[in-house]
């Protein structure tokens, strides 16, 4: 609910989350990762894919767009993990706070459902690589239209597996946040793509 001293800002959306990612991106990076487990993600978009590949009016109908589908989703798995990792890293203190307020049962829990799988030791000891990683496979323009064909893909999905998809632009736009920011830290890290 606004307050009641609220005076309205025409075009201007503040309490939306991507307000909060284009503003102070770290502030909204610790908000998903407060709002979202790692499971989370993983559940999601094992369904997503399972949708899209099932659905029989999608881009994926070729063996070529479902293999690059596949390595895409298990890329994108893996930039998760690393910006959970970053997340904890500049966020710690937020992090920390939060953490120990929570009691026992709570914290364990969220461990449970934060478990990283995919990242070796060594890309867990250094997430900003497999973030940089990401940004070499794919080009931004590349990384959007997989994402945006893949969100059609589940939304024009007819089939007998269960979608809930009140929850599809939400997911969606947190994916989005991470894209983007991955292509915006890759940019400070490493020199720009040359085509």
């Amino acid at each position: 609910m606004k307050p009641a001293y609220y005076n309205r800002q025409r075009f201007h959306k503040p309490w939306h989350f991507l307000q909060l990612a284009a503003e102070v991106p770290m502030e909204a990076l610790a908000e998903l990762f407060h709002n979202f487990s790692l499971d989370n993600f993983r559940k999601e978009l094992s369904l997503w894919k399972t949708n899209a590949l099932s659905n029989q009016q999608s881009v994926y109908e070729d063996i070529a767009s479902r293999k690059d589908l596949e390595d895409f989703m298990q890329e994108l798995l893996k930039l998760i993990e690393a910006f959970y990792l970053l997340n904890k890293e500049k966020n710690k203190s937020y992090y920390d706070l939060l953490f120990t307020a929570l009691p026992k049962e709570t914290r364990e829990k969220i461990e449970s459902n934060n478990k990283i799988i995919l990242l070796s030791e060594e890309e867990q000891s250094n997430p900003s690589n497999t973030i940089k990683q990401f940004n070499q496979l794919f080009s931004e323009t590349y990384t959007q239209i997989e994402l945006m064909d893949l969100l059609e893909a589940i939304i024009t999905y007819e089939g007998d597996l269960p979608t809930d998809k009140s929850t599809l632009i939400l997911y969606y736009q947190q994916l989005l946040f991470l894209i983007k920011q991955a292509f915006t830290l890759a940019h400070s890290y490493i020199p720009p793509r040359l085509s």
